[in-house]
Parts: C-alpha cells; sequence; structure tokens
C-alpha cells in the first residue's frame, strides 16, 4: 500500500484538490446552518421533497419494471420453429427462471443454476437416462459455452454500465482489498455511522427523526432497483443458457462434415466455395395423382414415366440444381394404392425426407388413402423425438379439370369472380379440410395437355420458403446418425499428426 501511495501521491493530491472546494462547501454550509437555527428548516424540506418524489420515484420505477418485464417476456417467448418437445423444455426453463431467487453476485452460485438449467433441459430430452446432461459431445460442450458467453455478452453490454472499461484487473484489485479490509472496514463503519445517528436524533430529535426518514426513504428505491436488476440478470442466465441447452439436446450445436468444410473453404482464399447440400424433397400420394407429372414439370424435363398406370418399381430421384431455385434431391415414390404396403413405404420414404411435397389431384372425389396415410404419418413423427416434422407442401394437381373444364386461360386469381377461379377455391378448400393440411400450404399446379406447365414456380416458392427448416431436419438426420467416416478418418488423421509434432519435440 505504500509504494503504490508513493507511485500515484500526485494523482491522489490532485483528486483532493479538485474535490477540497466541493466538500468545504458541504460543511460550511452545514456550520450556516446550525448558526442560524435553520438545520430544521433544511431537514423538514428534505423530508418534504422526498414524500413529493416518493409516488414519481414509485410511478418510474413502476414503469421501468414494465418495460423491463416487456422486454425480458418478449425474450421469453419460445421459438416458432421448435418441436413440442422443445417447447415442453422451455416451460421447465420458464418455470426455474420464476422460482428462482435473485442472484448475489456469486461465481459459483451463477455457475450452478447454470447447471441446473441444463440439466432440467436434458431431463425433459431424456426423461429416463440417470446421466441425461451427459449426453453430449466434446465440441457440442463447447459450443454451448461460447453460445451462453456471446448471449450473456449482449446482456451485459446493454445493461451494465462501464462494462466497456472495467478490467478484470480492477475486480481483482477491489476483491483483494475487500478480502483485507472489508469485514473491519465494514464493521467500523457500521459502528461509527450507528453512533453518528442516535447522537443526532439525541441532540435534536425532531431534526434528527426528519434525516432518518428521508435516508429510508433513498435507502428503499435504491434496493428495489437493484433487487430488480439482480431478478433480471437472473431470469436472462436461465433463459439464454436454457435455449442454447434445448439447441445442445434437439442436435442443433453439432457441425457436420459439410459444415466443416465449408469452414474450411471459408478460410482458403483461392478456393471455390463448396456447392450447397441438396435437402431431400419427397413426392407423395395416391396412385395415378399426378406425382410423375409435377416431378417433370418442377424440373423442366422429362424425368419420371408419366400414363394412366403406376409407375413401375420403387422410389427414384434426381439431383435438380437450377439458377435462382434451391438444390433439392427430389424423390418419386410409386404412391398409395390403400394397402398397408404401399402405405408404410410411403412413411418409410417420409423417414429419410427433408420436405414433402404431398401430390393429390384436385379431382379425385376419395380422399381415404390419403387421410390414413397422413394420420399414420403424423403419429410417426409425433413418436420420433429426435427429430422435427418435415415441412409439408400439397401440391393440387389437375386443377386445369375443374369445371368448366372447356376453360383454361391462366393466369387465375384466387380471389376472382370467374367460374374456374371459384371451383380453384372450393377444391382447395376441401382438400383442406378432408386432409388436415393448412391452406397457405396448398399449392395448384396443372400439366394440361398441348399447353405449358401451370404454377408451378409457386410450389418451388413454397419448398424455398420452407427451406430453413428442412435444413434443421437434415442436419438432425444427420446427427441422428452420428458422424460420417469421412468426419472419423479426418480426425484420426489430425490427432495422428498431433501426437507425430509432440514426440517430435520430445
Amino acid at each position: 500500500m505504500t509504494r503504490r501511495l508513493k507511485r500515484y501521491w500526485r494523482e491522489i493530491l490532485l483528486v483532493a484538490l479538485m474535490a477540497a472546494p466541493w466538500l468545504a462547501l458541504l460543511v460550511l454550509g452545514f456550520l450556516w446552518l446550525m448558526q442560524n437555527d435553520r438545520v430544521l428548516v433544511w431537514a423538514l424540506g428534505a423530508v418534504a421533497c422526498g414524500l413529493l418524489a416518493w409516488p414519481i420515484r414509485r410511478a418510474i420505477r413502476t414503469r421501468a419494471g414494465a418495460r423491463l418485464a416487456a422486454e425480458l417476456d418478449a425474450r421469453a417467448a419460445p421459438d416458432p420453429a421448435w418441436r413440442e418437445i422443445e417447447r415442453k423444455a422451455w416451460e421447465d426453463v420458464e418455470a426455474l427462471a420464476a422460482s428462482t431467487p435473485p442472484l448475489e453476485p456469486d461465481r459459483e452460485a451463477a455457475t450452478e443454476l447454470a447447471r441446473r438449467t441444463v440439466e432440467t433441459v436434458a431431463k425433459r430430452f431424456h426423461p429416463d437416462d440417470p446421466d441425461a446432461a451427459a449426453r453430449v459431445t466434446l465440441p457440442e460442450l463447447l459450443l454451448l459455452t461460447e453460445r451462453v458467453s456471446r448471449d450473456l455478452r449482449r446482456f451485459v453490454l446493454s445493461h451494465l454500465p462501464g462494462a466497456r472499461t472495467l478490467r478484470i484487473d480492477h475486480a481483482l484489485k477491489v476483491k483483494r482489498l475487500v478480502d483485507r479490509w472489508g469485514a473491519p472496514a465494514q464493521r467500523a463503519f457500521e459502528i461509527g455511522f450507528a453512533a453518528w445517528r442516535v447522537g443526532r436524533v439525541a441532540a435534536n430529535p425532531t431534526t434528527g427523526v426528519a434525516q432518518e426518514l428521508a435516508r429510508w426513504l433513498d435507502a428503499e428505491g435504491r434496493a428495489a432497483l437493484a433487487g430488480n436488476l439482480r431478478s433480471a440478470a437472473t431470469r436472462e442466465l436461465v433463459r439464454e443458457t436454457g435455449r442454447a441447452a434445448i439447441d445442445l439436446y434437439a442436435g442443433r450445436l453439432r457441425l457436420t462434415a459439410q459444415e466443416i468444410e465449408t469452414a474450411e473453404a471459408a478460410e482458403r482464399v483461392d478456393a471455390a466455395p463448396p456447392a450447397p447440400m441438396p435437402v431431400r424433397v419427397v413426392l407423395l400420394g395416391q396412385v395415378n395423382a399426378g406425382k410423375s407429372s409435377t416431378a417433370n414439370a418442377m424440373a423442366g424435363a422429362v424425368l419420371a414415366e408419366t400414363g394412366p398406370t403406376p409407375t413401375p418399381g420403387g422410389a427414384r430421384e434426381w439431383e435438380i440444381r437450377a439458377e435462382g431455385r434451391p438444390a433439392v434431391l427430389l424423390v418419386d415414390t410409386a404412391g398409395l394404392d390403400g394397402t398397408d404396403a404401399a402405405r408404410d413405404a410411403a412413411i418409410a420414404e417420409a423417414a429419410r425426407a427433408d420436405a414433402i411435397v404431398w401430390v393429390a389431384s384436385a379431382t379425385q372425389p376419395a380422399r381415404a388413402a390419403d387421410a390414413d396415410a397422413l394420420q399414420a404419418l403424423r403419429r410417426a413423427q409425433s413418436a420420433d423425438l429426435a427429430r422435427r416434422p418435415p415441412p409439408l407442401i400439397l401440391a393440387l394437381t389437375g386443377v386445369d379439370r375443374l369445371r368448366p373444364a372447356a376453360e383454361w386461360a391462366p393466369p387465375y386469381d384466387p380471389a376472382g369472380s370467374r367460374p374456374k377461379e371459384g371451383s380453384l377455391r372450393a377444391a382447395t378448400d376441401a382438400v383442406a379440410a378432408a386432409l388436415d393440411i393448412p391452406r397457405d400450404a396448398i399449392v395448384p399446379v396443372a400439366v394440361p395437355s398441348g399447353a405449358p406447365p401451370w404454377n408451378h414456380e409457386a410450389l418451388w416458392a413454397a419448398i424455398a420458403a420452407r427451406l430453413d427448416e428442412a435444413k434443421l431436419r437434415r442436419i438432425e438426420g444427420l446427427r441422428a446418425r452420428g458422424g460420417t467416416l469421412r468426419e472419423m478418418a479426418s480426425q484420426l488423421g489430425a490427432s495422428a499428426k498431433l501426437l507425430g509434432r509432440l514426440a517430435f519435440k520430445r
């Protein structure tokens, strides 16, 4: 301490000289009040100002608390893209945030709360596993730490004054001073301050009581503000940790081999970025619903056989890459014929799909096969907790044959008053009700004889609008299958190189 005083005596002297006139003004002002018997008047004025300011301060604090609560509540909303199990996990996180009292500035308490949050989420995803929180890989754990640190950094920069200028060594110096002198200094201050307050009341009870009341009003406001900040920080810690943990156990924090290749290519200036991995789009629906015609129209070329008889063979796939369209692996299936075997085959293909285009004919009155297969598909998807359901779009084919059948003069307005437009709306509403599919997920298309395909660009647009969701499902599928052989070989090679360098250094 003596060495530091010798080193910084000029700075200390400068601060003392700058503060001396203002400190003297406080002392001289109090002496003037005492000499003129105005201390009581001043104390009563302070109390009056405090009482007048109290409702204003309370209203400001209430409004500030409401704004902070609204901001945090907006952040508390679950992600619309989450699956049901992820929403349930978020409800558990919110319950934990609501039941946790405000934390004191204690690193161990914050670490323990973050651990409890992760375990709460893990138990929701793996309720029967006593070590549910440990079902993660090391890269995923590191990504979880990185994610929580990034989000909490944003909160600290937004809500902690001086966060950009306060250094860690400042806090360490303060901690060392507090550890050495904090307890004795606190006790000495409390004893001295209590004695001064008692003496003040004894010397002049009216003035002393008035000043005590003013002090209580100030302390009440400071305590409420500090409590609000600690409560907000506690909820934010639980929520940010919970969001990251949900992404972790849902499988969105694993770097796939494709993502690693993209990151490595980005580091090479002269390397062209790798082509995006196509999403797997599976065409499902009844036999003769128009799946092959839809595949041909989407590709702009004859890919599949079309005709009045079912397409022979099983599912076939084609990779389609066209400028302005998402890269897809288009899969044409044999179709539903009312048998259990065909339904099970369709569900198996749907399990491998990143997105589904369900093809239904606008002129087909029998929807039982479609409805039965869709119900079985939804049951299978509800039982699969590891992956989100693939986005589903319904392509309503053959709309050119709707009444009046002789009329075909596109473009057609969905809200128009022409007879064909009314038939389009009626057919769309009927299919939406029969198959329990949202109306905005239905795209009418047609491949009229002797005329170009109609409205398949809208079908491409519907796929593009759901591309992010389809990519998330593809990543979840990669996670469920585990790391690829190529990725494992790359890791073994990197480990061998590292061991070789270590051996060489020896």
